[in-house]
């Protein structure tokens, strides 16, 4: 309730609620530590948020931790820069998501998709309905959302994400590393990249396989 509050209204006191400010610094809202989670298997129904503050998670590893998700949600919503390692996410449309406005917008609460210089590591994605990874706006349809810049996804493995395992809408995709991929599954395409107007990065060690189109798109 409070998050749809801030996203659709602007509330500040829902925000507030979310993201409490710093005490020793009352400009700038408190961090919190990284969400660790054990070795298990957890049932959840609502997308996890890591907004402003937000330190990122860590698992056991993608074997040990598995968070699986019902619904047609973005299984986690990313807003801000924090890194994710060593767990699975099964289900949801989305597995991460990071999508929004573009960094130069005006400020909005909890619209912006810009991360820089963040770790995706050890990830096993699985199941969702439209795409592991999704970052760009929210519309797939339409160019949007902030540039990705300067991030690395190591040994990420998606299997049976839907339409696509990792799906960039955005306009600008800089100094990306995608390192040891594996893409299996997929209805449409491994990697779909067709929006961008600078794609500076590139794609190391991956494998495709299983995959009913092109395991690079960036065509359309």
């Amino acid at each position: 309730k409070s998050y749809d509050a801030v996203v659709k209204s602007q509330d500040k006191d829902a925000y507030a609620k979310l993201y409490p400010g710093d005490p020793k610094n009352p400009k700038s809202v408190l961090r919190r530590p990284r969400l660790d989670v054990p070795a298990g298997t957890f049932v959840l129904s609502r997308t996890l948020l890591f907004g402003p503050g937000s330190g990122g998670m860590m698992g056991a590893g993608p074997e040990e931790t598995v968070l699986k998700f019902s619904g047609d949600i973005p299984a986690i919503k990313q807003f801000n820069p924090c890194g994710f390692y060593n767990f699975a996410v099964e289900g949801g449309r989305t597995g991460i998501e990071i999508t929004g406005d573009e960094h130069h917008a005006a400020e909005v609460m909890l619209r912006k998709s810009y991360v820089a210089g963040d770790n995706y590591y050890n990830i096993t994605f699985r199941n969702q309905a439209f795409a592991g990874m999704h970052i760009g706006t929210g519309d797939p349809a339409v160019m949007g959302g902030a540039e990705h810049d300067q991030n690395k996804y190591v040994n990420l493995r998606f299997l049976n994400t839907g339409d696509y395992g990792i799906y960039m809408n955005n306009g600008m995709l800089d100094k990306w590393l995608c390192l040891n991929g594996e893409f299996v599954g997929q209805k449409r395409a491994g990697v779909s990249i067709n929006f961008n107007n600078l794609i500076h990065g590139g794609l190391y060690n991956c494998s495709f396989r299983d995959i009913s189109g092109p395991g690079l798109d960036f065509m359309g």
